[in-house]
């Protein structure tokens, strides 16, 4: 993960940090943040790092540099170098099992989210907000009221979620209407099943670049309690006008994710399938002729590769792969 940490010496040699480190009542009232987490050399594991319009927070195996400021004052430092909040800035929160036991690190990582966006760097500026977490299912039953207001993250436009799929809907941070519709770009990096990914797609009507890694059968929906599914019913029934960028990794059809949506604008399609598919068949959920970059990997007959082709326009970027003459002795899903 690109970024740095300002040394001690970068972030006091400017008098405008100086001027804003907090007081110490301020600093005292936020020591717990530090104080009960696993500890090198005296120091809590906890790595910020920023750079321009950039701030990292990381529960690992590292610790904080040794410093004569505390954590407070450091992040408070951080944030004033490098972030200017009346301009779009991405915040990472990322949490690499280890040192930290799963529940702590999972608490302890929206606590501090939750620190910033209080005392820092109000949540009404958030913008592009990257989270990776274990693949593992939340060990605890958050509380009924999420600690990060999700009502108050009202310029969020682009997430991206590493982990395990339970934390969509069992975090500090799940994925209510409230979130999904002011979202331009999401990116999930987690098993889900295919009526879960339907539900997202029917609130996320301003999403331009969607991305979905992986759709996999036999797995329990988790998001039945956050968001409302659409019609199955109803071929193109709901119109994505934004959304121009679509990539989906799956291992089942993926004709029922298609078949109640429709999307106008989109440009750019990205498909890796792990079955015999026709694309062919399709729901007609976009035009292939509007398509100016198709990515295919997949195993599809070499006739239906060159019928996608030809039917797209001429300065139609391809990248197919796993294209064969004969798909022999397997059924081919439609």
């Amino acid at each position: 993960m690109p970024g740095k940490v300002a040394s001690q010496q970068q972030l006091l040699k400017h008098g405008s940090s100086l001027d804003k480190i907090p007081s110490e009542d301020d600093v005292r009232r936020h020591d717990w943040l530090f104080k009960d987490g696993p500890f090198h050399l005296g120091r809590p594991l906890v790595e910020y790092w920023a750079e321009n319009q950039v701030l990292c927070i990381k529960l690992g195996d590292s610790p904080l540099p040794p410093m004569e400021i505390g954590p407070v004052e450091y992040l408070q430092c951080l944030i004033d170098e490098w972030i200017d909040p009346s301009s779009p800035f991405q915040m990472i929160a990322d949490f690499e099992p280890g040192q930290w036991p799963i529940e702590q690190g999972y608490r302890r990582l929206g606590y501090y989210l939750a620190f910033v966006g209080k005392h820092k760097l109000d949540y009404g500026c958030w913008s592009d907000l990257q989270i990776y977490l274990p693949h593992q299912a939340l060990p605890y039953d958050p509380p009924p009221t999420p600690i990060i207001p999700l009502d108050t993250l009202t310029n969020l436009r682009h997430l991206t979620w590493f982990g395990h799929r339970n934390q969509l809907c069992r975090s500090w941070l799940p994925l209510v209407p409230s979130i999904m519709q002011s979202l331009y770009t999401l990116d999930l990096n987690c098993e889900l099943s295919i009526e879960d990914c339907s539900r997202i797609l029917l609130h996320g009507n301003r999403l331009k670049h969607f991305i979905i890694d992986a759709i996999e059968r036999n797995v329990d929906q988790v998001l039945t309690n956050c968001l409302r599914s659409p019609s199955k019913y109803r071929s193109g029934e709901h119109e994505r006008p934004h959304l121009e960028f679509l990539k989906i990794k799956s291992s089942v059809g993926i004709d029922p994710l298609l078949h109640p949506f429709y999307f106008p604008s989109l440009k750019s399609i990205n498909l890796i399938l792990s079955y015999p598919t026709k694309l062919k068949t399709l729901p007609p959920a976009f035009e292939w002729k509007n398509m100016e970059q198709v990515t295919l990997i997949c195993d599809i007959l070499e006739e239906e590769s060159e019928w996608i082709k030809s039917t797209c326009n001429p300065e139609t970027q391809h990248n197919h792969i796993g294209v064969c003459r004969f798909l022999d002795h397997v059924q081919v899903s439609q």
